[in-house]
């Protein structure tokens, strides 16, 4: 009960309030969702394909994260005409999976995840074409290798839990280069595969 009674934090209000927002833009936009405000979609797409992936300034990281919290908001409530043009994002935010802050790296996954459950015929293809082999091929002991397989092991969970049931004709694609990784020697790459299944 105690819980219940509790006041939101002034942040939770923030948020909450600009994801209605955000929802509410969608609604009334619809198709001209980027037309009505193109600067939602130049600060989506400058952050994510136009920054440089290797610079790792605070705020880059920042930007970037952003962008992908901006992308997770909308990509379910705006119509099919635009989910062509957030699909064009995908191999960006595929790379971030890979990038040294593991902030990034979870922020990327749980984005991939959100942008391949609303467009999963586009989706699935950038995870099968780019991701698996990020998982698979990166058996390296460098650190990029390593994060590389960190990065798309958790983004693969992120999906999986995300997608379920829907990911069925896709399972010849996974099962194998996810059972490889359960036997990696990183313990981070383990524990995400085992947790895929």
């Amino acid at each position: 009960l105690s819980a219940l009674l509790q006041r939101p934090e002034p942040v939770d209000i923030a948020r909450r309030g600009a994801v209605m927002a955000f929802h509410a833009f969608c609604d009334q936009f619809a198709d001209q969702l980027f037309e009505q405000l193109p600067s939602l979609w130049y600060s989506i797409h400058e952050s994510l394909v136009h920054s440089d992936l290797d610079h790792s300034s605070e705020g880059n990281l920042s930007n970037r994260t952003d962008a992908m919290i901006l992308v997770r908001t909308i990509v379910a409530k705006v119509p099919k005409s635009l989910r062509e043009k957030i699909a064009s994002l995908l191999p960006a935010i595929v790379s971030c999976c890979s990038h040294p802050d593991s902030a990034l790296r979870q922020s990327a996954a749980l984005c991939l995840a959100d942008v391949v459950s609303s467009i999963p015929g586009r989706g699935m293809h950038e995870v099968v074409y780019h991701m698996i082999p990020m998982l698979s091929e990166s058996s390296g002991t460098s650190d990029s290798d390593r994060l590389a397989r960190r990065g798309a092991a958790n983004a693969l969970r992120a999906v999986v839990n995300r997608l379920g049931h829907i990911l069925i004709p896709y399972a010849a694609f996974l099962i194998v280069p996810i059972m490889m990784r359960m036997v990696d020697d990183d313990d981070e790459v383990r524990d995400a595969a085992a947790g895929i299944f």
